[in-house]
């Protein structure tokens, strides 16, 4: 396997000229063609001709041989369809073309289609058929295949290289526990021309389609160095392998946040040598994995000796600057692999302890560094080979209206001009919990993707256009008006994006879409389904909606045009009668059993979320700001009621007992409620990556930090403040009051020791009012024998109702004691 010219360049060849007169495929139904495959065809390619001859079928309606190419007759038109020796005879030289790259060309009356390696010829048959014929993929169960009896394509010459050597995204839906047609979203990849790798069973499938062990070793493209270091087998005997916390060695279960002594010489060892054993076992995997493992820690280690090679290359005082640490050892087992495995490469992740960039220390060429999050001009001086790992399943409750097609198509972009990314990776499943559904226009967000990530210089609108006129007809223009209202308020995602005027016109483009399409019941199915997203996250927001719309003219709450039980009625029959696939997929629900046994369901989607809308709909239908809140100005003040609240956004909580629940006494009849006596002190903190301090905050901070044992605490910066059991007044809910922050952006309140609630803030933040001083309020109540007030026969809880922000400097801010506050919000 030779990978190094595509790692360690961005190229991107993308050449088309018409040459002379077009070539007859096809006249008045009757093939003018043969499609002949070379002497000796890989599955792939084979693929490749029997889908060109079924799709040249449907279109034409003409039925075209496929025959092997010694078979041709002399003055016979054909469609030479893989490494053909036709082709070597008119200059394609096989060994100089990529894994991936195509040719397309006409030659004396007739078109070469081929490529390299295994996929090469496979898309090339996509490309022609989709951009030259016409033929759409718009989803793995529609397509869009126009009839024209004659058909005749222009002369070509050809050759195409995806822009990005390697392009994937994680979607859940491979998977036949969760989509029974698996094998059809394969396929739909395929024709997307995403990088295609191995997946559990369906091995015919996979070699069909050539797909590639892109990813090789134990780990494949995850986390971490727990499956090289199992506790089970190394930490009774070597507890010195693993991450020292508070003085002590923990083991890992690779989800924990602790990782591996990388300054332990026998660690390396074990980790060489498995690797070498990864690459004996799968020989053809483009790279080999050393990451870092999941969780929340801040350091790889704490021990003397790593902490001293973590400060030599970069690392501070501020949290996730262990990236020199990893990038030294790395850079070892590359060295150590590069000595048999010359062509090989390793992968590593800058993700969690290891997101900043190093100080003084490159990784090896042989090195592909994954960034897990987006990427700067900065990275490319550290390392020669970068691709990104993206993240668009990032879930808030009951909000799925998301502006990711102008986010995706603005960092693709970004990276083309940038010049050193190499390969593209989209994390887009739906994420655990009651929030399984897919946000809106979730396929055509992929399909953007996909073709952006063959060449990023693709122009989004005409992308966008072509698939809201094929897919839903008709309703085009209606969609396409709401999409813009989406564009224009993209910066305000996630909580300022959905307001009372773009709900109101929103719902007025989708009106509109399905009267246009009335007389399709398939596409107004397809409107309708849409449309759920619209309904859901209105519910989600109805508080802040019915408060906005309560103050224009002549409002009142029983002329409020959507009341919760419309739209509730009609999300409902939609999840009653939908018959779209995504819609009726299983998404995993992650659970812990008694013992702390993690295990694994699949309910329906349409369960799930019908679940999720009655709990949207109970209680109020609208609540006013407590008390204190009432003259501040609209645009000073954010108020998250319960049903608003985004439940541990990062990927659904660990713990089975953090829920929602209905209370009568709570703010909208809800409240997060998490079941634990260990909450006190509880802190209302802010979490950023910046180093945030205030004189102010630092008594409290220290104070909570040394109260608290969790170690990856420490080096957190944060101001935070406490509710201490003294501060709680009575039983019931209160207003506590937290912190007064700078707001920067990526910032978020969390609460619990657990850090298991967390409200993202990140849609407050203007680039152009940068560091705005805001301070956070928390409606609370706690019950049960642990806490004071609370009741014998109640279970120890704390309850989360409300957490509003208000942004220092308004009118009514001097009415605002500065100090820790708890004012009575509900009768007990």
């Amino acid at each position: 396997m030779k990978h190094a010219t595509h790692l360690c360049a961005l190229t991107s060849l993308i050449t088309t000229a018409v040459l002379g007169k077009g070539l007859p495929i096809a006249v008045n139904g009757q093939a003018r063609v043969v499609i002949a495959l070379g002497a000796n065809p890989i599955p792939a390619e084979q693929t490749a001709a029997k889908d060109l001859g079924e799709y040249l079928q449907k279109v034409t309606g003409g039925a075209f041989p496929q025959i092997a190419e010694s078979e041709v007759s002399p003055g016979v038109r054909a469609i030479y369809v893989g490494q053909t020796a036709f082709a070597a005879q008119h200059g394609v030289a096989f060994a100089m073309l990529g894994r991936e790259e195509s040719v397309l060309r006409t030659v004396s009356g007739n078109l070469m289609l081929t490529g390299g390696r295994p996929r090469g010829t496979l898309y090339a048959v996509y490309e022609f058929l989709e951009n030259v014929v016409g033929v759409r993929w718009y989803t793995a169960w529609s397509e869009k295949v126009s009839h024209r009896p004659t058909l005749q394509v222009p002369a070509l010459d050809k050759r195409i290289k995806p822009y990005f050597i390697y392009r994937d995204a994680y979607t859940y839906l491979t998977d036949v526990r969760m989509y029974a047609d698996h094998a059809g979203w394969l396929r739909w990849l395929s024709h997307c021309r995403a990088t295609i790798p191995y997946y559990a069973g369906d091995e015919e499938l996979l070699v069909s389609l050539g797909a590639e062990q892109t990813f090789g070793g134990r780990i494949g493209g995850g986390h971490g160095f727990a499956p090289y270091l199992p506790v089970d087998k190394y930490f009774e005997d070597h507890p010195e392998y693993y991450s020292m916390r508070n003085g002590k060695r923990v083991p890992s279960n690779g989800l924990d946040g602790n990782h591996a002594c990388l300054r332990n010489p026998d660690v390396l060892r074990v980790i060489i040598e498995g690797v070498r054993e990864d690459i004996r076992k799968d020989p053809d995997a483009l790279c080999y994995t050393v990451a870092v493992n999941d969780g929340g820690c801040q350091t790889i280690c704490d021990c003397t000796e790593c902490r001293k090679i973590a400060e030599q290359y970069g690392a501070t005082a501020e949290p996730r600057t262990d990236t020199g640490l990893l990038a030294w050892f790395v850079n070892q087992v590359a060295d150590a692999i590069k000595v048999d495995y010359p062509d090989k490469y390793l992968r590593t992740l800058v993700y969690g302890p290891a997101c900043s960039l190093p100080k003084g220390i490159r990784f090896r060429d042989n090195v592909v560094v994954q960034l897990c999050g987006a990427a700067s001009a900065e990275w490319s001086a550290v390392a020669r080979n970068l691709w990104i790992w993206q993240y668009t399943n990032q879930n808030r409750r009951g909000n799925y209206v998301r502006p990711y097609l102008w986010t995706v198509d603005g960092e693709l972009k970004s990276y083309q001009k940038l010049g050193t990314i190499t390969g593209m990776f989209q994390e887009n499943e739906f994420v655990p919990g009651n929030d399984a559904l897919p946000y809106q226009f979730y396929e055509m967000n992929l399909w953007v993707f996909f073709h952006q990530c063959q060449d990023p210089g693709l122009d989004l609108k005409t992308l966008a256009n072509d698939y809201l006129d094929g897919y839903y007809g008709k309703a085009a223009p209606a969609l396409r008006a709401y999409l813009n209202l989406v564009e224009v308020r993209r910066a305000l995602y996630p909580y300022q994006l959905c307001d009372y005027t773009f709900a109101s016109k929103a719902q007025h483009c989708f009106a509109r879409a399905e009267d246009a399409v009335k007389g399709s019941p398939e596409l107004l199915a397809r409107v309708k389904d849409a449309r759920l997203q619209l309904d859901l996250t209105m519910m989600s927001l109805r508080n802040t909606l019915i408060g906005a719309y309560l103050r224009t003219p002549r409002a009142s709450l029983d002329r409020y045009p959507y009341p919760r039980s419309r739209l509730q009625a009609r999300a409902l029959e939609t999840l009653h009668t939908t018959k779209h696939p995504l819609l009726l997929t299983k998404a995993p629900n992650y659970e812990m059993d008694e013992k702390g046994n993690s295990r694994v369901t699949f309910p329906s989607i349409p369960s799930r979320v019908e679940s999720l809308v009655e709990e949207m709909c109970k209680g109020k239908e609208h609540v006013p700001l407590p008390p204190q809140f009432h003259d501040l100005p609209p645009d000073s003040v954010f108020d998250w009621t319960a049903s608003m609240f985004g439940i541990n956004p990062y990927g659904g909580s660990s713990n089975s007992t953090d829920k929602m629940q209905v209370d009568d006494d709570a703010a909208d009849g809800t409240a997060y409620v998490r079941l634990s006596a260990e909450e006190l002190p509880m802190p209302i903190g802010i979490w950023n990556n910046e180093t945030l301090t205030d004189p102010e905050f630092e008594k409290s901070k220290l104070e909570f930090l040394k109260l608290d044992q969790a170690g990856q605490y420490v080096n957190w910066p944060q101001i935070c403040r406490v509710v201490n059991a003294v501060d709680i007044p009575g039983p019931g809910y209160h207003v506590y009051k937290g912190p007064r922050f700078p707001l920067f952006p990526g910032m978020y309140v969390y609460l619990t020791k657990s850090w298991q609630f967390q409200q993202q803030l990140m849609s407050l933040y203007h680039a152009d009012k940068p560091k705005e001083i805001w301070e956070v309020y928390v409606s609370a109540k706690f019950t049960g024998p642990a806490y004071p007030h609370g009741k014998p026969n109640e279970p120890n809880a704390v309850h989360i109702d409300r957490v509003v922000l208000v942004r220092v400097g308004t009118q009514a801010e001097g009415r605002i004691s500065p100090k820790l506050q708890n004012q009575p919000q509900h009768t007990p």
